[in-house]
């Protein structure tokens, strides 16, 4: 089974293979990347927020590495990642094996695995996003609205339009 953590602590040096994306300098963020025959780490530079909130998800051959708002999309088989364009600093993200949401602070962004912008979802400021979940028909999200409520927001995945928005 394949898995993928993030990495609270520094490894032992020579313990994993490390494979480094982004510059090889600033802060960055490790994520640990198992299979059965085998586990290496992924060193991730991180982007605008350092210490912002972080994910690891895998998806088939693919995984999702948020690291300090730049998204990273990972080719397990070939080691090798490319930082998904957006705009704002991405603060979330979700996936099927279809499409990849991606939340930044004006726009929602969905991708397809070749990497490539499907549509953006602009004219929104989003702040504390975070996704809730995803099925064939719609993605689920809250956002913290000013004022201190959370604001709840669906996605139609056949439109690729927001389909409502509630406070909660």
């Amino acid at each position: 089974m394949k898995t993928c953590e993030i990495l609270t602590q520094l490894p032992t040096s020579g313990e994993y293979e490390e494979v480094v994306f982004g510059k090889d300098s600033g802060t960055f963020t490790r994520v640990k990347f198992s299979e059965p025959s085998a586990s290496w780490v992924g060193v991730f530079q991180n982007g605008y927020y350092p210490s912002k909130k972080n994910q690891a998800l895998l998806v088939a051959d693919y995984a999702l590495v948020l690291a300090g708002g730049l998204l990273y999309l990972v080719d397990l088989q070939a080691k090798t990642a490319h930082i998904l364009p957006s705009k704002d600093a991405i603060q979330s993200v979700i996936a099927d094996e279809k499409q990849i949401f991606a939340a930044a602070f004006t726009s929602i962004e969905v991708f397809d695995y070749n990497g490539s912008l499907v549509k953006s979802l602009e004219g929104y400021y989003f702040d504390m996003f975070d996704f809730q979940s995803i099925t064939t028909t719609e993605v689920a999200a809250q956002y913290y609205q000013a004022g201190g409520s959370w604001t709840s927001l669906r996605v139609d995945r056949r439109t690729l339009e927001i389909s409502g928005k509630q406070a909660t």
